[in-house]
């Protein structure tokens, strides 16, 4: 499993247990970058309890940084968190934010539902922090500079890399499975032309049904499941 580190730490108050796999990219960017948090530890330790948990690291990273805007914007308060600031950079917050998330308890119980629902739910302007594709919030894949990912994120359903052919559109990675359809040569990632537009359209239909026993089993979903 290419994706998965076995890390093992003593730490008084992040321990990490080496059966359940340490962070890797996309946990690394969710729990830590993308809250400012650069405690390497406590971003492992929350990632540990996602995968206790069974909840999807990178679509409850998403809904705690919403969390987070929508405190320092004063639409949440502490009145919603119980009394619990919600600021970025603040690890134990997330800690607590993604044990709320798991039991389903306080605001915890309305950012289960994904942060698509849970603006709806909150209101009074939420929505425009709510950061989402067809309701799946976004894995850690910019299509700025992949227009073939930001085409994969438009036209799959939703916002996941499964569905999507190869990232970098160049087989080999991944693309082989798209030779015998004609796809030999690699596209630009940064153009969205005629070549890219029949790669992704020949290749999609490839690589689905190569990872679709995968994607059944695996799937990338919100942080409720």
């Amino acid at each position: 499993m290419r994706c998965k580190r076995r890390v093992e730490l003593a730490h008084e108050k992040y321990p990490l247990d080496k059966r359940f796999g340490g962070a890797e990219y996309e946990s690394l960017a969710a729990l830590g970058s993308m809250l400012a948090v650069d405690n390497l530890p406590a971003v492992a330790r929350g990632n540990q309890i996602c995968n206790l948990q069974g909840l999807d690291v990178v679509s409850t990273g998403a809904v705690i940084a919403f969390a987070m805007e929508c405190f320092e914007n004063g639409i949440l308060t502490e009145m919603e968190t119980g009394g619990r600031a919600l600021r970025y950079g603040d690890a134990d917050a997330m800690i607590w934010l993604i044990e709320q998330i798991a039991s389903r308890s306080g605001l915890g119980d309305v950012l289960a539902e994904g942060v698509k629902r849970a603006s709806e739910k909150i209101g009074r302007g939420a929505e425009k922090f709510a950061f989402h594709i067809k309701g799946q919030e976004l894995a850690f894949h910019d299509g700025r500079g992949k227009t073939g990912m930001a085409m994969g994120f438009a036209l799959s359903p939703p916002a996941r890399t499964t569905l999507k052919p190869p990232r970098c559109g160049v087989p080999g990675r991944g693309g082989e499975q798209a030779l015998p359809m004609g796809l030999y040569d690699p596209v630009d990632p940064l153009k969205t032309d005629e070549a890219k537009m029949r790669f992704f359209f020949i290749g999609q239909k490839a690589w689905g049904s190569t990872t679709s026993s995968t994607s059944a089993t695996s799937p990338r979903c919100r942080s409720t499941r």
